[in-house]
This record gives structure tokens, sequence and C-alpha cells, in this order.
């Protein structure tokens, strides 16, 4: 799209719309009366100003809009008392298209209703001064054409506005998915180092005892590979207090599973704390068995612990928090 500075349109405009303010003046000595059509041309310069200047934004306010529609439907009423009783036209009846030229602005605006209301006001009211003749030789047909051209410009500005939005939408969303994907291999590469890091010792430790290792290392090396499934399944259920709590019921020889479907994911850290307080003051009374503990998503509850002893028929302890 090629830009287009807003100034030489604002300055052309306003000259364009200036122009039959200037021509209604010139022509102040054929009016019969031209005090109305002063106080016209007044309300005119005031409305093409302010509906023209207003910044920022292609919006006006209602305020500048309302202005603009009295202006359209008054101006008429003053320029027919300013003429009198003779209907005649020519310069005097510079209105018409003062009126249809403040209108398209206001339809470039995206006041398009408003526009279309004022045009027709002031065409009904020019009709009803100088009849079908009058209207059509006051220039009512070169008004026409201006609303139209104005409403086709408003309607291809809100086309682009649109494209516009849609396209810096589809940006923000990108943007955000790229930044979410980074975050997230960031984290990855975070728990591998971790994990990689915890686990380089136990390596090293068989591999200088080439595999014969004796009953207390053989239990450190089963500790540390259940870590590791932990850092693997685990994902955001992992945090100091839960580790902790797992390691010690392990150590006292209970069997512990985490699992994460990511309900974690989508509650706060209060409630983590919450949650994980529980789960570990439910872990420091079992002394033996098996125990499931795992997350999930897209339920009325956040995680699920189930104990289990071996050849119960009921478990120990079967809590959804």
């Amino acid at each position: 799209m090629i830009p287009i500075s807003r100034l030489p349109l604002t300055l052309f405009t306003l000259a364009f719309g200036y122009y039959h303010a200037a021509l209604g003046l010139l022509s102040i000595g054929e009016y019969a009366n031209p005090m109305p059509i002063i106080l016209g041309i007044t309300l005119y310069f005031v409305a093409l100003s302010w509906v023209m200047l207003h910044r920022p934004g292609l919006k006006l306010p209602g305020s500048a809009v309302a202005f603009a529609l009295v202006t359209a439907g008054v101006l008429p009423l003053l320029g027919s008392f300013s003429i009198g009783s003779n209907v005649t036209t020519g310069y005097t009846t510079w209105y018409v298209v003062g009126v249809a030229t403040l209108m398209a602005v206001l339809a470039v605006r995206q006041s398009k209703l408003v526009a279309l209301l004022g045009t027709a006001i002031m065409i009904i009211e020019v009709l009803i001064w100088g009849g079908f003749q009058g209207l059509i030789a006051a220039g009512a047909v070169g008004a026409l054409l201006i609303l139209l051209a104005a409403l086709g410009a408003s309607a291809a500005l809100s086309a682009a506005e649109k494209a516009a939005a849609t396209y810096r939408d589809r940006t923000l969303n990108l943007d955000a998915e790229r930044e979410a994907n980074e975050a997230a291999r960031n984290i990855a590469k975070v728990r591998a180092r971790q994990t990689l890091d915890s686990a380089l010792p136990i390596l090293k430790l068989i591999e200088q005892k080439q595999g014969r290792l004796n009953r207390a290392e053989i239990q450190q090396v089963r500790m540390t590979e259940a870590y590791l499934r932990d850092r693997i399944r685990g994902k955001s259920l992992i945090s100091q207090e839960m580790v902790d709590a797992v390691q010690s019921a392990r150590s006292r020889g209970v069997e512990v599973q985490l699992l994460d479907d990511g309900g974690f994911e989508e509650i706060s850290e209060r409630q983590k704390r919450e949650i994980t307080a529980r789960v570990s003051d439910e872990l420091s009374r079992l002394a033996s068995g098996k125990v499931v503990i795992r997350s999930t998503s897209g339920e009325d509850w956040t995680l699920t612990m189930v104990a289990l002893q071996p050849g119960a028929e009921a478990p120990d302890i079967f809590l959804k928090l």
C-alpha cells in the first residue's frame, strides 16, 4: 500500500470547501437579506474546519458530527431566507454543493448514515423552496456526485482499515506464538541441563566402578533414575518441595510416580503451593506401597493422588485436589 500524507488532502479539501463559502461572500450583494446567509457562511466555515482538522483517528466525535448535521439542515433555510421570494440560482445557492462537501467529509470519516441524512434534508429543503427546476439549477446533481464519490472512498478506507487490523492481529498472534515457542524451548533446555547435571555424578560413578556397585550405590542409582523420570514426566509438577517430599518417600521404600498432563499450568502459584503442601503432607505418612500423583487438565480438579498397598482391594489414599 502506498502511504498518502493527510496534509495535502486536508488542504485540498479545505480549499475546495472554503471556495463555496467565498462564492457566497462574493455574491452577498445579490441577496435580498444578507444577514441570514452571513450566519450560514459562519456556521459552514466552523463545521467544515471542525470535521477536517479534528485529530487523531479517522472517526469524528459525536459533537462534530451533530454540529455538521445541524449546519446541513439550517444552511439551506438561511439561504432561502436571504434570497427571498424570487427563486434565483447561480452563486447564491453555493450552499447546495457546500453542504454536499461537508457531508462528503462525514462520509469519508465513517459517518455515512449521517452524511446521507444531511444530504437528504438539504435536497428536500431546496426542493420545497425552488421546485425541481430550482433544485437542478442549484447544483443538486453535482452535489450527489460528490457524495457518491465520498461514499466510495469511505468504503475503500473501511476495507483498508479492516485489512490493516487483520494483518496487525495476525502479526501479533505470530509474534506471541513465536515468543511462546521460544520460551518453551528455553524451559526445555533448562530442564535438560538440570537433568544432565544431576545424572552426571552417578554416571561417572558407574564408569569408575565398571558397574560393580554396592547396595547403597545401587539404591542411589535407582533414586537418580526415578528422579530423571520425574523430570521428564513430571514437568510443571516439579518444585523443590515436591522433589524433597518424593525423594523422602522413596528413601522409605515408597514407589512414587509423577505424571503431568497440564493441570498445573492452568492454576496460580498460590494454588500450586497449597496443593503441593497437601501432597507432601500425605506422602510423609506413607512408609510403603505405590503412589501415583497426576495433574489433570479440563476437569473439575487439578491433581489426583492415589496410594495403594500391594494386594489391597482399596487405596489408602485417593484425593482429587
